[in-house]
């Protein structure tokens, strides 16, 4: 499949997302944004310039004539220092030197030739996956969620914050993925279908040792559901893709109602986020009121610097009471769906959310290289974004990182108790 096509993109990618290929210096546009949003690709050869360039044109971080000089010589000056590795901190050279140019967008990433090949390889069906989910630290990566039914799950041995420092082909030797990317990290995890790879496992700030998993096909296992007390529905999401509200969500939810149901818990503890268009499909079922603008996106100053979602019409759950619950681990859109439904009415419980509250896009350098940076931030209906703060829970209660897990789930007995206790 050839790339100069829209896909999106989660600033934190399952191992199984990846479906498109690169030709050599093409742009490709990738945004966990909205259709239409895109800039014409830069056309200069040097990768600062390019970079500069994208930044100036499409960053949410607007640059006035004396920001664009100064990170122009930044730029200059860095690119030119032999960076000790100490002073690196575990980062690639060139976004060390972003961190230090630009320190305005903590999301900007630049990708090597490599590492954006990896990140858009094509996997045809025949690629399988271990079914983590998983954030970048300073030294790799940091698991968050297991996908349901996967071999990481099924493994038992790895835990949620463990540490991810190398990846090797089993027999091989493994190969550190400090500095990488999680796209780039998850790529290395993937392979075909009944192969061996080995994880090198840090576990609080110690070595744990080597796992070795074989690679399976990941069931995308987006939605969990089940019902209490007869009137209370249980909606756990693990990630906002594909057509998930139309095709997943919407039956379920019609299911609950022929059941008697008029109160929900949306569960999305350990959901990364997804689709914006997709959460707000979501919020759009329970709002109370036709024509209210419930989320803004605010993008770079000029024309179409903001696009509002409003509601077409009362939703057709508006009736309903409802809790969501959320932990450390719900970013992005699922930050989108809790807020946007807490002024609604629903009550939030469990602990402050990520702060993911902005939408990135990826171009690709003439060098074959990618940048990623921030296009836009999302703000509620009450004018507060979650960006760096995350959500505040109306009830906040501590729960351990894998909650599905656990014989005793203080987070869901609250939201239980709480909707049995409405008249």
């Amino acid at each position: 499949m050839k790339v100069r096509q829209m896909v999106m993109i989660w600033v934190i990618v399952f191992t199984f997302l990846m479906d498109s290929c690169v030709t050599p210096q093409k742009e490709v546009r990738i945004t966990d944004l909205l259709p239409g949003v895109s800039v014409s690709g830069a056309s200069i050869v040097r990768p600062y310039d390019e970079i500069t360039r994208i930044i100036e044109k499409e960053s949410y971080y607007n640059l006035d004539v004396e920001s664009k000089e100064k990170l122009e010589n930044c730029f200059a000056n860095y690119a030119k220092k032999d960076i000790p590795v100490e002073e690196l901190q575990g980062k690639l050279k060139e976004n060390f030197i972003l961190a230090r140019c630009f320190p305005q967008d903590r999301s900007a990433e630049y990708y090597s030739p490599e590492g954006y090949r990896l990140f858009l390889v094509n996997i045809d069906g025949m690629y399988g996956g271990v079914g983590i989910r998983m954030i970048t630290s300073s030294k790799g990566a940091i698991i968050k969620a297991f996908i349901p039914g996967s071999p990481a799950e099924k493994d038992g041995t790895l835990r949620i914050d463990d540490e991810i420092r190398a990846v090797g082909e089993y027999g091989k030797p493994l190969r550190s993925v400090v500095g990488e990317s999680s796209d780039q990290i998850a790529l290395r995890i993937r392979g075909p279908v009944g192969t061996k790879v080995t994880l090198n496992i840090w576990r609080g700030g110690q070595e744990f040792g080597n796992v070795t998993l074989i690679r399976s096909k990941i069931d995308i296992r987006l939605v969990d559901h089940k019902t209490y007390d007869n009137n209370i529905g249980y909606l756990r999401i693990y990630s906002f893709e594909g057509n998930l509200v139309d095709d997943r969500i919407s039956p379920i939810l019609k299911e609950f109602r022929a059941r008697g149901v008029d109160r929900i818990i949306l569960d999305l503890r350990n959901n990364l986020g997804g689709s914006v268009k997709e959460a707000a499909k979501l919020i759009g079922l329970f709002i109370k009121e036709k024509n209210k603008p419930f989320l803004s996106l605010h993008l770079k100053e000029g024309k179409d610097s903001l696009k509002e979602f409003i509601s077409t019409g009362r939703g057709e759950y508006a009736d309903w009471r409802g809790v969501v619950l959320v932990n450390k681990n719900s970013a992005s859109a699922s930050e989108i769906v809790a807020g946007a439904l807490q002024l609604e009415g629903f009550r939030l419980i469990g602990e402050r959310t990520y702060g993911k509250g902005s939408a990135q896009s990826v171009t690709q350098l003439s060098n074959g290289g990618g940048f990623k940076l921030t296009i836009a931030i999302y703000y509620f209906a009450n004018g507060r974004s979650p960006e760096g703060v995350g959500l505040t829970p109306d009830v906040e209660i501590n729960n351990q990182s894998t909650p599905m897990a656990m014989a005793q789930d203080a987070q869901l007995d609250a939201a239980i108790h709480y909707l049995q206790g409405l008249d």
